[in-house]
């Protein structure tokens, strides 16, 4: 498990290449990580953000885009819905 203790400056974050234990190969990758302003704990988080579309990854976890499948993806917000804490991942 990593920990990170998000501040308002974005920091980026870069995945090494590596070939996983199926012998699939995935290049590097560098992604952005910034936190944002929490919801109120315990809330639904469309309650206070009518722009992105979103779903659950998890039973107190939200993704939420503005984009659909089908379209290249500029950025992603992850809610904790127990504790309304948010973190946006984005590419540099």
């Amino acid at each position: 498990m990593i920990k990170i203790v998000l501040a308002r400056d974005p920091i980026e974050v870069e995945i090494p290449a590596y070939t996983d234990t199926d012998g699939i190969h995935h290049e590097r990758a560098t992604f952005l990580i910034q936190g944002l302003e929490a919801f109120p704990p315990s809330s639904n988080p469309f309650n206070h953000d009518i722009y992105n579309m979103g779903h659950k990854v998890g039973s107190d976890l939200w993704m939420m885009t503005p984009t659909h499948t089908y379209q290249p993806w500029r950025y992603l917000i992850f809610v904790d819905e127990n504790t309304g804490q948010r973190v946006l991942v984005s590419k540099p």
